[in-house]
């Protein structure tokens, strides 16, 4: 197992010596790399090279794993991404910072700003596809544009992001019963009283489907018992004058006989 430690900002001056301690291995196919990284961040061109570094390895066969060994912040969290495996050492407090690319205050003339704001967006969409790629989730990309920083010392939080494929260390067993408490022992007592709640709705729907259809058969009996019923009526009135007809012509024939 052959490992690098790096824990100094990212520059022309830890890119060196990253590169001199990758020389002092001979990497073959199927070897394992483990880079450890404790670092604050630093020259976005150079934490690329350190990325395009790691991709080379990985493309010659070897499986490289970026271990988070206390703060990957800001480009340093370019070429931890590019790691075979992203892990979090959970000996260590361990965290991630996401902020928007910083435009260098000090030294900057003014007649190079448009040319320092049209290099930023471009580093921003290169970073954003970069995220992506990797596994970023876009809630934590969304931080590279603007707005507030996103600094992530939350082990489900990682998760969440895609900032992390696995978790090592000592601690580990421990970190990970306190994650499985925190999925399963609240929220599943929520989840089966969330359930009761909805089998009781469904209850009630239930019942008010059958009250329902009850009041409409009902109401259909009703209608058919009011519709016989009038047919009785008209039935009955049209017999009443048939008679009352008949009536008033037998009268018209008493009148017609005694009167003549």
């Amino acid at each position: 197992m052959k490992s690098i430690n790096f824990n100094q900002e990212v520059n022309a001056q830890s890119y060196s010596e990253f590169l001199e301690e990758l020389s002092k291995f001979d990497f073959q196919k199927d070897d394992t790399l483990e880079l450890f990284i404790d670092s604050i961040g630093g020259d976005i061109c150079f934490a690329k090279k350190i990325a395009k570094k790691i991709d080379d390895l990985k493309k010659g066969g070897v499986v490289v794993n970026t271990i988070n060994d206390g703060k990957v912040y800001s480009s340093a969290l370019i070429f931890y991404l590019f790691g075979t495996n992203k892990l979090v050492n959970t000996d260590k407090n361990v965290s991630f910072l996401v902020h928007k690319v910083k435009m260098p205050h000090e030294g900057v003339e003014l007649s190079n700003i448009d040319k320092i704001k049209s290099d930023l967006e471009k580093y921003t969409e290169e970073l954003e596809d970069i995220y992506r790629s990797r596994g970023v989730s876009e809630e934590a990309i969304k931080h590279l544009a603007g707005g507030n920083d996103l600094f992530v010392d939350d082990l489900v939080k990682m998760k969440e992001y895609g900032l992390v494929d696995e978790i090592i260390g000592e601690n580990k067993m421990n970190i990970i019963e306190s994650v499985k408490n925190f999925f399963h022992s609240p929220k599943k007592e929520a989840k089966f009283s969330y359930q009761n709640k909805f089998e009781e709705s469904e209850s009630l729907l239930e019942k008010q489907k059958t009250t329902n259809e009850q009041q409409i058969t009902n109401k259909q009996l009703m209608d058919e018992e009011f519709k016989t019923m009038m047919n009785g009526i008209s039935t009955a009135l049209n017999k009443q004058g048939e008679m009352l007809g008949n009536l008033d012509e037998r009268i018209r024939g008493m009148e017609e006989k005694y009167n003549t």
